[in-house]
């Protein structure tokens, strides 16, 4: 993919849990993320449904919800297995621990 050696990169995914969107259920979201030379900076979820918004950048350490910020020195990381590993073996000094698989449409 040619956009993908591009030196920056946006990623949106316009409904990131099509299944629980086509649902009428709430737990979809708005995914967007910069990517700088492979390397992702940024991220955002928009949450419309539940009126939640979360941030995230690469030179902190913390994702932010509103006026609560969390930490990712345990985070819960869901996705496949195999790139949580990836996740998990980049970052050493972070406690990541992966997520139980559960569909959009639970």
């Amino acid at each position: 993919m040619a956009r993908m050696a591009a030196p920056r990169t946006f990623v949106v995914d316009p409904i990131d849990g099509t299944r629980a969107y086509v649902s009428g259920q709430k737990t979809w979201c708005i995914s967007a993320a910069v990517v700088e030379d492979g390397r992702p900076i940024a991220g955002i979820l928009g949450c419309p449904a539940l009126g939640e918004v979360i941030l995230a950048t690469a030179d902190q350490e913390s994702a932010r919800l509103e006026d609560a910020e969390a930490s990712i020195h345990d985070a819960i990381v869901g996705g496949r297995r195999a790139h949580v590993e990836q996740l998990r073996s980049a970052h050493t000094t972070l406690n990541i621990v992966g997520a139980r698989y559960v569909p959009s449409h639970a």
